[in-house]
């Protein structure tokens, strides 16, 4: 009898010992849940730290990993804000280029999903919005992930015209991808080469919708039987030239602190490396090319090309151009450490730079998309009944 109270006594004090520290645990949980959490530890967040903040207000400012100014990228994430009004002001907002006027990018769908809209006030003197979700992403621009960027291309993989591939990995170990479209049943000395890469600077996220746009456009023309290209092309899509930038949020660098785009006349970092080694041994025949890009700078210029490569095709040059709304004029310069330096001078061909203004709100993904397609366009013409044949009965 003794011995039973004893262990029925040792039994009591371990479930009230549990039982207290389940009430404690859950005193605990909606302490934290009550607590507003911000962090930008997920793949594209960075640019942003907390200054100081309350319960609903915070205080940020502006940095860069790898110390480029001016500052411009922003993505960070905030946890547990459903129904709540939150309120924001940068402490340094006179270091980027941001005007006071504009209005950053809220997401309160899961980070892949990519559907952002815009906040209902300026950044201006500070600024507030109410959200509907737990969990939120805010940016300056629209984001384009590291894995979305993977999934651009090896979603098609299994497309007959496409060939999808990775040519390295970068300084931190991630995969590069490059994908490859064309008909299968042309040879290949007979196909005309066309390229687009971006994120070179990886904050710079536009050039991946329209890179999507070009990628589309591609296939919707190799599935229909009743259309064709009036030449035979092969297209080599680059998704992600600086994966591990894109990755930690940099607006500009790579992790080791270089511009790739001022790199091409050298083997190193290793990701310039991999694009060259790809395109020297896959491209044969160079026609055109894009570089995608964007900038900060409301008075850039919207293309930029290689004079001995490229000035005879003005025309097409200058329709390209016409289609970047936010921004005016074309620049030149031979730019041998630049990729479009390199495209004509170890390949032959021609390869021009895009920019966008990254703060021009007046454009959604659908637009940039249709960027993309609007300017392969200007360099590929499509024939309604070129491959009559493959439309007739058999």
């Amino acid at each position: 009898m003794t011995h039973a109270n004893k262990r029925f006594s040792s039994w009591g004090a371990h479930a009230a010992l549990g039982l207290l520290m389940a009430i404690l645990a859950s005193t605990s949980a909606a302490s934290d849940g009550g607590q507003i959490q911000f962090d930008t530890d997920f793949d594209s967040g960075g640019g942003v730290s907390v200054d100081s903040r309350d319960e609903t207000h915070f205080s940020l400012t502006l940095e860069d990993e790898q110390n480029y100014s001016p500052l411009g990228y922003v993505h960070f994430r905030l946890r547990g804000v459903e129904g709540k009004t939150v309120s924001f002001e940068f402490t340094n907002l006179g270091e980027s280029r941001m005007p006071s006027n504009y209005r950053l990018l809220y997401s309160e769908t899961p980070l892949e999903g990519l559907d952002y809209q815009r906040m209902d006030e300026t950044v201006g003197g500070g600024f507030s919005q109410e959200f509907q979700s737990d969990t939120v992403y805010i940016a300056n621009y629209l984001p384009f992930p590291y894995r979305n960027t993977v999934e651009q291309v090896t979603q098609h993989q299994d497309c007959e015209y496409v060939t999808v591939g990775v040519i390295g990995r970068s300084h931190k170990g991630r995969d590069m991808y490059a994908m490859r479209i064309s008909d299968p049943g042309v040879p290949d000395d007979e196909k005309r080469d066309i390229v687009a890469l971006t994120r070179q600077h990886p904050g710079e996220t536009t050039g991946s919708y329209q890179l999507d746009g070009m990628i589309a456009y591609v296939l919707d023309v190799f599935r229909d039987e009743t259309r064709a290209f009036d030449d035979d092309y092969r297209f080599h899509f680059l998704p992600h030239a600086n994966p591990d930038g894109i990755y930690r949020g940099i607006h500009r660098l790579c992790t080791q602190g270089y511009d790739l785009n001022r790199r091409w006349n050298t083997d190193s970092p290793v990701e310039i490396r991999n694009m060259k080694d790809y395109l020297e041994r896959n491209v044969t025949s160079a026609w055109w090319g894009f570089d995608l890009h964007a900038t900060t700078n409301r008075t850039f210029t919207s293309l930029f090309y290689t004079p001995a490569a490229s000035e005879r095709y003005m025309p097409i040059m200058e329709s390209i151009a016409a289609h970047i709304v936010s921004l005016d004029n074309i620049g030149h310069s031979e730019a041998s450490q630049q990729a479009r330096g390199f495209y004509h001078e170890a390949l032959g061909g021609s390869m021009v730079v895009t920019e966008k203004y990254l703060y021009w709100e007046e454009y959604d993904a659908d637009y940039l998309r249709s960027q993309g397609r609007n300017f392969l366009a200007e360099v590929v013409a499509v024939s309604p009944v070129l491959r009559a044949h493959a439309s007739t009965p058999h």
